[in-house]
């Protein structure tokens, strides 16, 4: 719960500089079997997130268990996130890639200061 917090804290601070791209925010948390291929296949799927309008503002990997991933994208909208999000195709490509657990996904909107 600790380690959510500070990756949420981490990305609002990112994302006041980043707001810009889009209004609505993407979290990803998901563990895999292994960071280096799973890395692989995500920087592989670039061009598919890129044509759906995601921009990719950091990936972490948790401390306490290295194969716990967090990523952080901005969304062109929320629509078009969730249509990104529940497309079987996403679903594939993650277990191709190693995801080893249900994807904790969040949608927010960015509150503009």
């Amino acid at each position: 719960m600790f380690a959510r917090f500070l990756v949420t804290a981490f990305l609002m601070s990112v994302v006041s500089a980043s707001a810009a791209y889009a209004d609505v925010l993407v979290l990803v948390s998901h563990e895999v079997k292994d960071f280096d291929a799973w890395k692989k296949g995500f920087d592989a799927d670039k061009a598919v997130r890129k044509k759906a309008g995601f921009k990719e503002l950091f990936i972490a990997r948790d401390t306490a268990k290295p194969n716990l991933i967090h990523v952080g994208f901005t969304a062109p909208t929320a629509e078009k996130a969730k249509a990104f999000i529940e497309n079987p195709k996403l679903k594939e490509a993650m277990e191709k890639c190693g995801v080893i657990s249900a994807p904790d996904i969040r949608i927010g909107n960015l509150e503009k200061k």
